[in-house]
């Protein structure tokens, strides 16, 4: 069976999971066929003081990841430029034929870790930043265009799946008031029920009140659902 369809049939199985979490479905499948890494990360302007990543997949070498947020290199790559303007995903060989400067240091960091072909593309979503996309693994010199083509209809079709747990914006995070930040910790930390209400001197209907905010502002399914979105974008500590 050819790659395109097994992952069709990964997709179809995909969706007709509810409960399977989308990007751990898109990783196992994607290790599966050989690749070693998947990586996603929202991309802003570099040059922004106030640049931060709102969301990051990644799954390759811990001691490459601390080299890259401790350089901050990944922000300069040469590479990002024209992965955001191309509309079909990118072969690594091809970037590296441009890449200079920090950019080639980062293809050579990867090839020293052992990812030396991958495959780069950008997801697009109308109310988010593009999302830059990489993937890494040897078998991408086997793949032909229409296989390519499919990783992209995979990882879009993920992606999409899993962005829509989160807010569709860094702004409607802070959007809690400080006492409903406040009931988010104490979630986070084990304390609700009868006992925050206690601690907080509220009444069961203002605590169902901020709960409920609460979910609504987060887009979150449940209270833990809200917990993991505030622990992910750093509203609550771990």
């Amino acid at each position: 069976m050819s790659f395109s369809k097994r992952a069709l049939e990964h997709l179809q199985y995909a969706s007709l999971k509810k409960n399977l979490n989308p990007i751990e479905s898109l990783r196992e499948f994607l290790c599966r066929e050989g690749f070693s890494d998947f990586m996603a990360r929202e991309m802003r302007n570099p040059f922004d003081p106030d640049f931060h990543t709102a969301l990051e997949i990644y799954n390759g070498p811990h001691a490459l990841r601390d080299m890259y947020m401790e350089r901050r290199d990944v922000l300069f790559d040469i590479g990002m430029k024209k992965c955001r303007r191309a509309t079909v995903p990118l072969r690594w060989e091809s970037l590296r034929r441009h890449a200079v400067g920090p950019g080639l240091r980062i293809m050579n960091d990867l090839e020293d870790f052992g990812m030396r072909n991958g495959i780069v593309m950008t997801h697009r979503d109308v109310d988010r930043a593009p999302i830059f996309v990489s993937l890494a693994g040897d078998i991408t010199n086997d793949l032909s265009d229409e296989d390519i083509l499919m990783v992209q209809l995979l990882c879009s079709h993920f992606l999409t799946l899993w962005l829509s747990e989160y807010p569709a914006s860094e702004s409607e995070l802070y959007e809690l008031s400080p006492r409903e930040i406040e009931v988010l910790a104490a979630s986070s930390a084990g304390v609700n029920g009868e006992k925050l209400q206690s601690i907080l001197g509220i009444t069961s209907h203002t605590m169902r009140t901020h709960l409920r905010n609460i979910r609504r502002k987060l887009h979150a399914r449940s209270m833990p659902h809200a917990v993991q979105i505030g622990i992910r974008f750093g509203i609550v500590d771990t």
